[in-house]
């Protein structure tokens, strides 16, 4: 599933009342370094008033990032010199917290 600019930027603006996290599984098409990758929102565990913005884009942990907000987590260019704002029309979505991405979409941006 591909999702819009607006529709993730509502997703990672929810509150996570310093409890939950949002956990999203993707893909950049037609790359093949970047087949299984997560991104997410979670509370900073050493302040939970606010929230930590994360890639995890190998399997091997070598490429993990964490951000204070999502501008951040959006402009900043991990993926071959490329942002996530560039790459974003390429951003295959594969799960949103262990389920169907239309499924929590819906539920989240309802």
């Amino acid at each position: 599933m591909l999702i819009n600019h607006e529709d993730l930027k509502r997703l990672f603006s929810l509150d996570t009342k310093g409890e939950s996290c949002i956990e999203i599984q993707f893909e950049i098409i037609g790359d093949t370094q970047y087949t299984e990758c997560w991104m997410g929102k979670m509370p900073d565990l050493n302040d939970k008033s606010k929230d930590l913005y994360w890639f995890g884009l190998t399997s091997d942990g070598n490429q993990t990032y964490e951000y204070n907000s999502f501008e951040k987590l959006y402009k900043t260019p991990v993926f071959h010199n490329k942002c996530l704002i560039d790459l974003l029309n390429e951003v295959n979505i594969i799960s949103i917290d262990g389920s169907e991405p239309e499924e929590r979409i819906s539920f989240y941006l309802k």
